[in-house]
């Protein structure tokens, strides 16, 4: 009876470690030649589906006339009425504490034109950044060079342990890997404008936050970070680029237009993730 009993306490004891007693496969009597295979899965976290993104539309639908043209009518200069815009991101929900990079998590953005080469977002001062996109003309050939100024919106909040407080503030991006990188340029981000542009504010973060971390209560401020991995930890995050309205846009042709023209410079954006 003692020999029962020790026998059921070892098997329950490998069930609750963990451990796993398969069972034997029996073969035919005699000689075995046979291959037992080791193994099992190990299941990498990504967090690329807790951001959603939007385009914005009505880009090529910009009205102007000669009087618009200047420099030999080589040159046209135009303002969109109203904040528009072009790319907005933003998360569903925050992330876990102290993650690492390389799970998904840091949005990495590129532009191109419709030649499929690669178009670098530029530094102007601190409330602007520059796209230079091909025009598209007969043919598929370029026929000019449509300067995009927009503003680049970025802001993250982030949290440490046994923290009731989170920290939010924008961020730039230098390298890859980094959050936002190839869609915000050093000196040039902001989150003054995020919420009319469609992003989420500091308040909207915060809530996140709560929702999964409901001792996080409080928020404060800080200057444009640098966008390591680690400004999302236990955070959230969301970002913008747009066309300011009133904000002067220009077109600069090959050859001068002299009829009415259409013109038009598709500008291709990917969002993958590090």
């Amino acid at each position: 009876m003692k020999k029962t009993l020790m026998a059921l306490a070892v098997a329950a004891s490998a069930l609750m470690s963990g451990q796993v007693m398969a069972d034997v496969s029996w073969q035919q009597p005699g000689n075995l030649d046979q291959t037992v295979n080791f193994g099992g899965t190990i299941t990498k976290p990504e967090y690329q589906n807790q951001w959603v993104w939007g385009v914005g539309a009505g880009f090529d639908s910009f009205q102007s006339s000669f009087t618009d043209l200047s420099e030999d009518k080589t040159e046209l200069t135009f303002a969109a009425k109203e904040n528009m815009p072009v790319l907005v991101g933003k998360v569903t929900e925050a992330f876990p504490l102290d993650f690492q990079a390389g799970y998904g998590a840091a949005p990495q953005i590129q532009f191109s034109g419709f030649d499929g080469n690669k178009i670098e977002m530029v530094s102007n001062d601190r409330s602007s950044v520059s796209l230079q996109i091909p025009v598209k003309g007969k043919d598929s050939l370029q026929s000019g060079v449509f300067t995009l100024t927009g503003t680049a919106q970025t802001l993250v909040m982030y949290h440490a342990k046994g923290n009731d407080m989170a920290f939010f503030g924008s961020v730039y991006s230098k390298q890859p890997g980094q959050i936002f990188y190839g869609g915000a340029p050093e000196n040039a981000v902001s989150y003054s404008g995020l919420v009319s542009f469609g992003g989420l504010g500091s308040d909207d973060l915060l809530a996140l936050v709560t929702k999964k971390y409901p001792d996080v209560t409080k928020k404060g401020g800080n200057t444009p970070m640098e966008g390591t991995i680690d400004r999302i930890s236990g955070g959230a995050a969301s970002y913008a680029f747009g066309i300011k309205a009133g904000v002067s846009q220009k077109v600069k042709f090959n050859e001068a237009v002299t009829e009415n023209t259409e013109w038009v410079a598709p500008l291709h954006i990917t969002v993958s993730y590090s």
